[in-house]
C-alpha cells in the first residue's frame, strides 16, 4: 500500500537545486521561498520603535514571571 502522506521540507535554496531536475519536477509538488528580511536593525534606529520593542519584551518577561508565580501558587 502506497502513502499519501505530505513531508515538508526546510531547506536553502543551494541544496534544492542539488536535487536532480527529474525528482524535483516529478515528486515535489510545490515550492515556496521565503526570504528573512534583515531591517531589524534598521528598525531599531527609530526611537519610537525602539521604545515599543523595549516595552514589548519587558512586558513579556514580567508576563513570564506572573505566570511562574501562578503556577507555583497553585502547586503549594
Amino acid at each position: 500500500m502506497e502513502s499519501n502522506r505530505e513531508v515538508f521540507l526546510r531547506m536553502s535554496e543551494e541544496h534544492y537545486m542539488s536535487i536532480p531536475e527529474n525528482i524535483r519536477m516529478g515528486y515535489l509538488s510545490a515550492k515556496r521561498v521565503d526570504e528573512e528580511k534583515k531591517d531589524w536593525f534598521e528598525n531599531m534606529k527609530d526611537k519610537t520603535f525602539s521604545d515599543i520593542y523595549g516595552t514589548i519584551k519587558e512586558l513579556k518577561k514580567d508576563l513570564s514571571e506572573r505566570e511562574f508565580q501562578l503556577r507555583e501558587s497553585r502547586r503549594k
